[in-house]
């Protein structure tokens, strides 16, 4: 396993759970998109874990594995996406 790689697609899956969270919520076609796995949490689940898998495989390289300077992306990207996620749903209530 490449420690990089892994922390790299799980920071960028969380973004992109966040992304269409609030894209679902904006415009109906994207959550209607979504309902094609089922219901639209698992449309965003396997996305996301789709998205983890594809990414792992690109980012992964022979001979860089570890950098914990890499686990502040994860750490950054789960603050970022729930304040993002957090705040839209404060607008949209206000």
């Amino acid at each position: 396993m490449n420690a990089r790689a892994l922390m790299r697609s799980a920071a960028a899956a969380i973004a992109l759970i966040a992304i269409l969270t609030i894209l679902s919520e904006l415009f109906p076609p994207v959550k209607e998109f979504l309902t094609l796995f089922g219901h639209h949490w698992i449309g965003k689940g396997v996305l996301g874990l789709v998205a983890f898998g594809v990414l792992y495989i690109a980012f992964k390289r022979p001979g860089k594995n570890s950098n914990l300077n890499d686990a502040w992306l994860v750490i950054g990207s789960v603050v970022i996406s729930g304040l993002a996620i957090f705040g839209f749903y404060i607008w949209h209530f206000i």
